[in-house]
C-alpha cells in the first residue's frame, strides 16, 4: 500500500516508517524538518517539507500529491507542561495541522486516516485501568487538542467517506538502534539518561504523595516498536468505522522505579530531588488494551525499562 506519514521524521514517525518499509509498503513523508543525515532511513522515498499549517505548501508539490491508501497523522506539538503555558499555540498548531492532513487525505483519495492521539485525553478522574468507553476529561490543553482532534477526524472522515481510527498512545520508550531517534523535548527518560551521561546533576521527581506504590507518579510505558506494530496492523485490516483505541502496555511503572533501574544499570548513584507536582500532569496512567486486541488483533509486549534506558542513553550520546 501507499502510505503518507505526517511527522515522519520524529521519534514515532521514524520507527513507523522503518517498519512500513520493512513490510514492503510505499511511504511518503511530510515533516517540518528535513531528513538530513537520516536520509538513509527513507531509501529515496518521497519527502515534502511543510509545517502542515499552510495548505498551500501541499498544493505546490504536484509530484508528491498523487494518491495514497492511508494517511497517518503524527505531526503535533506534544508537551503537556508547555501547553499549559502556551495553550493558544497548541490549539492553533495541532488543530490546523489535523485539518490540513485531513484535506491531504481527501485529495489523495485515501480510504483510511490514522490519527496519533494520546493518553492525555484522559483526566485525573479516569478509573484504572483506563478504558476507551469512559468519558475523557483532559486536564491540559495538549490533551484537549488531541480529544478535539479525534472528534474532527471522525466527523470529517465520515463526511468524506473515509474510515478513521484514533490511536491513544501512552508513554512510548526505547527504540531500534538502526533508527537511533529519541523523543524530542524533555521527559523522565531524557532527564535520567542525561544524568547517566553526566550532563545534569540530578533527576527531579515531581510529586511524591500520589496513590502509587512509592508515592511518585505512575506511567504506562510501551516500546515504540510495539506502537509502530499497532499502526501496521491497522492498515492491514479495514472496518475501523471511526473508533478510538488505547495503545499501551497495561503495566504501571513509577518514576522512582525508573530511576532505580537506571541506578542498577549504571552501577553508580544517581542523585534525585523531590519537587512539587507540575500543573497539567497526571498522577497515574494505565491502559486497558482489550479494545486494541479486538479491533486490531494487537497485543503489547512488555516494556523493558533497562533496555529502553540503554537505548536512549546511547542514542543521546550521538546528538
Amino acid at each position: 500500500m501507499r502510505i503518507v506519514v505526517t511527522g515522519g521524521l520524529g521519534y514515532v514517525g521514524s520507527h513507523l516508517i522503518h517498519a512500513l518499509l520493512a513490510a514492503g509498503h510505499q511511504v511518503a513523508t511530510v515533516d517540518i524538518s528535513t531528513p538530513g543525515v537520516r536520509r538513509d532511513l527513507y531509501r529515496g522515498e518521497e519527502f515534502l517539507q511543510s509545517d502542515l499549517v499552510r495548505i498551500g505548501d501541499l498544493s505546490a508539490e504536484a509530484g508528491f500529491l498523487r494518491r495514497a491508501d492511508v494517511v497517518i497523522h503524527l505531526a503535533a506539538l506534544i508537551e503537556a507542561a508547555q501547553s499549559v503555558r502556551q495553550p493558544a499555540l497548541y490549539y492553533e498548531v495541532n488543530g490546523v495541522a489535523t485539518l490540513t492532513a485531513l484535506e491531504l487525505a481527501r485529495r489523495l483519495g485515501a480510504w483510511g486516516f490514522l490519527f496519533a492521539s494520546s493518553a492525555a485525553v484522559y483526566g485525573p478522574d479516569a478509573q484504572l485501568p483506563i478504558r476507551e468507553e469512559g468519558r475523557p476529561t483532559p486536564n491540559n490543553p495538549y490533551g484537549w487538542s488531541k480529544l478535539m482532534g479525534e472528534r474532527v477526524v471522525a466527523d470529517v472522515c465520515a463526511a468524506n467517506g473515509l474510515e478513521s481510527l484514533s490511536l491513544r498512545m501512552f508513554n512510548l520508550i526505547g527504540g531500534d538502534p538502526a533508527v537511533g531517534v529519541v523523543p524530542r523535548g524533555g521527559g523522565l527518560f531524557a532527564a535520567v539518561t542525561e544524568a547517566m551521561a553526566g550532563r545534569r546533576d540530578k533527576v527531579v521527581i515531581y510529586g511524591q504523595a500520589h496513590a502509587t506504590r512509592d508515592g511518585t507518579a505512575g506511567r504506562d510505558y510501551l516500546d515504540v516498536r510495539d506502537a509502530a506494530r499497532a499502526f501496521l496492523l491497522a492498515i492491514e485490516r479495514r472496518g475501523w468505522g471511526h473508533a478510538s483505541v488505547n495503545i499501551g502496555s497495561g503495566v504501571e511503572t513509577t518514576v522512582r522505579e525508573v530511576i532505580e533501574a537506571a541506578r542498577a544499570a549504571g552501577g553508580h548513584a544517581l542523585a534525585s530531588e523531590v519537587a512539587p507536582a507540575r500543573p497539567g500532569e497526571l498522577a497515574q496512567s494505565l491502559a486497558c488494551v482489550d479494545k486494541a486486541a479486538e479491533v486490531l488483533g494487537w497485543r503489547p509486549g512488555r516494556a523493558d525499562i533497562p533496555a529502553a534506558l540503554a537505548y536512549e542513553h546511547q542514542a543521546r550520546q550521538r546528538l
